[in-house]
């Protein structure tokens, strides 16, 4: 017994308590102890074979699991906003392959889905603002100055900032599902017609990426959030 449980990495006393509340547990003695040894009982020769096919088929689910982790390590799922996933993505997705030609980025273009897809495991690292963040583990990449669309005829100074107090008079018009990113589009295709300028003092909000706490990001993943850092340090600002 003693050699048995410095083989499996035991205390002799720790391999017998574990014996013993195997034996309770099945609710029939596995082993003859004497003074001889240690021997099957006849239960524990016809339990013998299932046991070691228990074993066994436990090996080769652990082995299978760590295949399909190996596999699942090399595929990154990510779910961004419109205008990131379209005007910052690629450029990131496309330096860190050549890096990591190895891997394959799948990515869901979204805004408030990015958590729900999060907690249905089809995204793995969400990238969005800290505001919807919830329960997920954040991860801040950089901060995002809000500007402010005025018609060109309304008279601002160009390249000029204008403070909340100079848009008392003005409506607002905000998209209600996120106002902080989405219709960008429609803005810019009405240029020269709209001005676009910056506020004073500035707002800013915070984005970066978001994942679930009961998640450990893979070294694909911790990679990919330090490229897209790199990225908003040196092209965005």
């Amino acid at each position: 017994m003693k050699r048995a449980a410095e083989m499996l990495n035991y205390t002799h006393s720790g391999l017998v308590y574990t014996l013993n509340s195997l034996e309770e547990e099945l609710g029939l003695p596995l082993l003859n102890r004497n003074f001889r040894g240690v021997s099957l009982t006849p239960e524990g020769k016809k339990l013998e074979p299932y046991i070691r096919s228990v074993v066994e088929d436990t090996q080769t689910l652990e082995e299978k699991i760590k295949e399909l982790i190996s596999e699942r390590s090399k595929e990154l799922y990510i779910g961004a906003y419109p205008a990131i996933a379209r005007n910052v993505l690629p450029d990131v997705s496309s330096k860190f392959m050549k890096d990591y030609p190895e891997v394959t980025i799948h990515i869901y273009s979204g805004m408030q889905e990015i958590t729900s897809w999060l907690d249905d495991d089809v995204i793995e690292l969400g990238i969005c603002e800290h505001g919807i963040a919830g329960s997920c583990q954040w991860l801040p990449v950089f901060r995002d100055e809000t500007w402010v669309a005025v018609p060109s005829r309304d008279g601002f100074p160009e390249n000029k900032p204008v403070s909340l107090d100079d848009l008392l008079d003005y409506t607002v018009m905000m998209p209600s599902h996120n106002p902080q990113s989405a219709g960008n589009e429609e803005l810019f295709e009405c240029l020269p017609s709209v001005q676009m300028l910056r506020l004073d003092p500035p707002i800013y909000r915070e984005v970066g990426c978001i994942y679930k706490k009961e998640w450990q990001l893979t070294s694909y993943m911790k990679e990919f959030v330090a490229s897209l850092r790199k990225y908003a340090q040196t092209e965005l600002f």
